[in-house]
């Protein structure tokens, strides 16, 4: 039996990681979840070791707040985990990202955008991996971003973080191109056959043309900020920033997404305007980065008491997420 193909869909929110995951997920060798960074979440306590307590890995994957909405039954994957070849991480990792489907997947993802903060991580975790890279216009994202309850709206603040969280991605790009699909999120909207073809080559599976549909199998898993992907696949995000960010939001976001942004066809408008500094998106913007990666290495008990008193209490998107979910299940 052919080895199973673990892959990693990495991207900046807002990027079109929900889209390529559905669309994906049309094919009957594919299975993507919803989003749990589960991985990153424990990789600090169980990534490098060799033999892995199945009953302890599950007792601290339930902590995982996105986690415990998949309702999986919780005895039932830890006998799943019990019959791993090998106990070791890479292969409970991909037992729990399939815990939600009974597909006999031949590629099996994940989606999760705060994971291109952990690219190179993932990449000396699980070096069989593929990674697809989603890039959208920092100016398109930043506009779209701006609409949302993510993080604070803040043109300086989002900007740099577009540019932190790629420039993570790049890194594992030009070290090793042939492992890493660039995809760009403008190409994936308007020639999405084509671009679906090279995915499919790339991840070893054949070409569908009904994954150009997209039917959004999960949909109980999509709150409001994403409604927009149970309609048809259309061009009207790609440039719509033009008419909806101003020129000094569009200037603020040159100044520090521009140069980069050239990497992959995005040239400036060169507004002819010079934005006074704002010293608080500035840093917002640079600390965003190291804080993820920090906060992570910190001992599994310590952030899980964080993350239960101090940040899901007053994340917007979870309680939004949760509450969608939680409705769905119980119905």
């Amino acid at each position: 039996m052919p080895q199973q193909q673990l892959f990693f869909i990495l991207g900046r929110e807002r990027s079109g990681t929900t889209l390529l995951c559905n669309l994906l997920n049309n094919h009957p060798e594919v299975f993507v979840p919803p989003e749990s960074p589960f991985i990153s979440f424990l990789a600090n306590k169980y990534a490098g070791k060799k033999t892995i307590s199945a009953k302890e890995f599950i007792e601290d994957l339930y902590k995982e707040p996105y986690f415990n909405l998949w309702k999986v039954d919780k005895e039932d994957l830890l006998a799943s985990l019990k019959k791993a070849l090998k106990p070791d991480f890479t292969s409970f990792c991909k037992i729990v990202l399939q815990a939600k489907t009974n597909k006999n997947s031949a590629c099996v993802g994940d989606k999760n955008p705060t994971h291109s903060v952990f690219a190179r991580q993932l990449q000396k975790n699980f070096p069989e991996a593929k990674f697809i890279w989603l890039v959208r216009d920092y100016r398109a994202q930043v506009n779209s971003m701006l609409k949302v309850n993510f993080e604070q709206k803040n043109c300086t603040s989002l900007s740099i973080r577009w540019k932190k969280y790629n420039q993570e991605i790049y890194k594992i790009y030009k070290k090793n191109p042939a492992n890493v699909c660039l995809v760009r999120y403008e190409d994936l909207v308007s020639i999405p056959s084509k671009k679906l073809k090279e995915i499919s080559a790339f991840l070893g599976i054949e070409f569908l043309e009904n994954l150009t549909i997209n039917h959004n199998h999960q949909q109980q898993f999509i709150p409001e900020h994403h409604k927009s992907l149970q309609k048809a696949l259309n061009t009207n995000a790609v440039s719509s920033w033009k008419e909806e960010l101003s020129k000094e939001e569009i200037a603020i976001c040159e100044r520090y997404a521009g140069k980069f942004g050239k990497k992959f066809g995005y040239e400036k408008t060169f507004q002819k305007i010079n934005p006074p500094i704002d010293f608080k998106g500035l840093f917002l913007g640079l600390a965003y980065v190291p804080f993820i990666k920090v906060f992570q290495k910190i001992p599994l008990r310590v952030r899980v008491k964080i993350i239960r008193k101090f940040i899901m209490p007053n994340f917007k998107f979870w309680q939004e997420s949760k509450k969608i979910i939680q409705e769905k299940t119980s119905s």
